[in-house]
């Protein structure tokens, strides 16, 4: 499996404001993928900061049509990995 990191610059970052920005988002990450990727099942990581900018958006795992597998390890890394933790 080949695990795709986006990392965003300062101007390329973008302010969330509902779910349907973050829907938006992923659907046209999704459509730049192989079509036979798109039917499998994504686990992405998206990290914010406290303003609910994102940060990073990494691919933790990419399954089968039917399921994927998630070790909690590999969300929280990504996490401490792109420094997207609570500013305070």
């Amino acid at each position: 499996m080949e695990v795709t990191t986006l990392k965003l610059t300062k101007s390329e970052k973008i302010k969330i404001a509902n779910t349907d920005d973050l829907h938006t988002i992923l659907a046209d990450i999704l459509k730049r993928e192989d079509k036979i990727n798109r039917e499998k099942e994504h686990f992405w990581f998206i990290g914010f900061n406290s303003q609910n900018y994102i940060l990073c958006i990494d691919t933790v795992s990419l399954g089968t049509v039917k399921s994927t597998q998630v070790m909690p390890m590999n969300v929280f890394r990504n996490g401490v990995w792109h420094v997207c933790v609570p500013e305070g």
